[in-house]
């Protein structure tokens, strides 16, 4: 009688568990692959996002150049020289309220020298109750200039602040005396310059900076 050998196998399911481990294995890598591929999409469609909102401010900011071509001139020139105008109307009652004017000054100690008879004394005026008046006077001095730039305007003009009243109450020592004089003193006018930066976006102005 002919014998025929065989092994058996110690686990037969082996082969299958070699198949099952590779395929788990190769899960974590597609997922990967895939997120991947949802954030390169998602990238992608953000760029296209910013670049679509970009060209149409640029857009936009070609439709408010173009309408504001259309506008005369001298009324574009009126329109700004209005918007300074109630600016400065609008500034004059908040100082007030503010009590900005009058403005009080801080008291001040000033030495001095006086000569007499040939001999020098020194003296010495300490300032007190100060007030600064005029300052809610400002006004528009001249036209206004408007500067259009791509996404900004910028408007500036000068104004004239005035009359402006300074006032000292003091006590002056001199010589071992005191004195006690009243300190005035007016400037007709003082200039200045004002600088609005404005924003231009989706069609409307927003005031940037003011200086």
């Amino acid at each position: 009688m002919e014998t025929v050998g065989f092994q058996l196998d110690d686990n037969p399911k082996k082969e299958n568990a070699i198949e099952g481990d590779t395929k788990l294995k190769s899960i974590p890598k597609e997922m990967s692959r895939k997120k991947k591929l949802r954030k390169s999409s998602s990238s992608s469609s953000t760029t296209e996002q910013q670049n679509q909102q970009n060209q149409s401010i640029e857009q936009q900011l070609r439709n408010f150049n173009s309408i504001l071509s259309l506008i005369p001139t001298n009324k574009i020139r009126g329109m700004v020289n209005d918007l300074a105008d109630d600016l400065l109307k609008s500034v004059g009652p908040k100082l007030k309220l503010a009590n900005l004017d009058p403005l009080k000054l801080p008291e001040r100690s000033v030495e001095f020298e006086k000569q007499v008879c040939c001999k020098t004394y020194p003296g010495v005026a300490e300032l007190k109750n100060g007030v600064c008046k005029g300052l809610s006077t400002a006004r528009r001095h001249g036209e206004v200039g408007l500067d259009m730039q791509e996404g900004k305007a910028e408007i500036t003009f000068s104004i004239r602040i005035g009359p402006v009243v300074v006032s000292y109450d003091s006590d002056v020592t001199l010589r071992n005396h005191v004195y006690h004089p009243t300190f005035n003193a007016t400037t007709e006018y003082i200039d200045g310059i004002v600088s609005l930066i404005f924003n231009i976006k989706e069609g409307k102005m927003d005031m940037q900076k003011l200086k």
